[in-house]
Formats: structure tokens, C-alpha cells, sequence
């Protein structure tokens, strides 16, 4: 019945809110499980204390922004086999 699951990284001392893969959860142990179990709802990625694009340069933060819709799209890829790509 769980239809969005609120994920975000951290650092392990601490609440971070850090992009996948800049902290220290297992992330593909984690689709592999959501796999496992037919998970199907959305994931809403909380990574907003890494940086914030006002002390960024603007020419960084497309980059940034992508970095994030990437790992969305490969954990979509790891659960379900599909990519948006």
C-alpha cells in the first residue's frame, strides 16, 4: 500500500539529506529489495542539504539537478527493469 517513499543519503553521524551515493547506504541493496518485494510507487529524493544552488554557479546546478534525475532513473531501472532513457 505504500505509494512514494521520502529517501535521501546521510552520513551516518548525522541526518544529512545527501544525494544517493555521496553517503552511506547500500543503494543498490536497497532496489534490490524494493524489487524483491514489487514496489511500484514513486520516490521522492529529500538531497537538498548537499549544496544549495545559491552558493553554486548557475552553470553548475543543470548538472546537479540531472546527477539526481539520473539516480532516480537508475533505481526505476534496478526495481522495475525500465529506464526512462
Amino acid at each position: 500500500r505504500i505509494k512514494a517513499l521520502h529517501i535521501h543519503d546521510n552520513s551516518a553521524d548525522g541526518d544529512r539529506h545527501l544525494v544517493p551515493y555521496a553517503g552511506t547506504i547500500f543503494w543498490d541493496e536497497f532496489c534490490d529489495a524494493l524489487r524483491e518485494i514489487g514496489y511500484d510507487g514513486d520516490l521522492s529524493f529529500e538531497s537538498f542539504m548537499q549544496t544549495s544552488p545559491r552558493r553554486m554557479p548557475r552553470e553548475l546546478v543543470p548538472s546537479w539537478l540531472k546527477l539526481t534525475y539520473d539516480c532516480g532513473d537508475y533505481f526505476r531501472s534496478r526495481i522495475t527493469g525500465k529506464s526512462e532513457k
